[in-house]
């Protein structure tokens, strides 16, 4: 018999699997042209699920990354690729809202927010697509 604990770990690894991978075929669906969008719900996901559960599900959200992009016809090793971008983002997501979030009492609510969104908007898309642009992933495919 399980722990509560390994239970509740477990609950949680297939509940940001399921997610996760509804939000990537979601992602993939919003691509118009050449593998570029203005929004990427699976960074959003992956970012709120290391928020709110901790560092230590980054290799769930690396394996369905994974799962994701091979699903779509990357090769592995473009899928291991991309993936190792998803967490990475997610994860420095995670150290930039800690930061600004650490300052929050002299800050106010508001400027939390402007602050935030600015900075992922100023770091991860464009990181982002440029490693799209860079890996020839979308030409090759469509």
């Amino acid at each position: 018999m399980l722990s509560s604990r390994w239970r509740s770990s477990l609950i949680a690894i297939g509940s940001i699997a399921v997610i996760y991978f509804a939000a990537s075929k979601l992602s993939f669906r919003l691509i118009s042209v050449e593998w570029a969008t203005p929004v990427w719900p699976a960074a959003g996901v992956a970012l709120a699920c290391l928020l709110m559960l901790g560092n230590r599900f980054w290799p769930v959200i690396f394996a369905v990354a994974s799962l994701s992009y091979i699903a779509e016809g990357a090769s592995w090793m473009a899928a291991t690729g991309f993936a190792a971008a998803h967490v990475t983002e997610a994860l420095v997501g995670v150290v930039i809202v800690s930061y600004v979030a650490s300052f929050r009492w002299h800050l106010g609510y508001f400027d939390i927010l402007i602050r935030t969104v600015l900075i992922a908007l100023l770091t991860l898309f464009p990181v982002q697509r440029l490693a799209r642009l860079c890996s020839g992933f979308g030409k090759q495919n469509r």
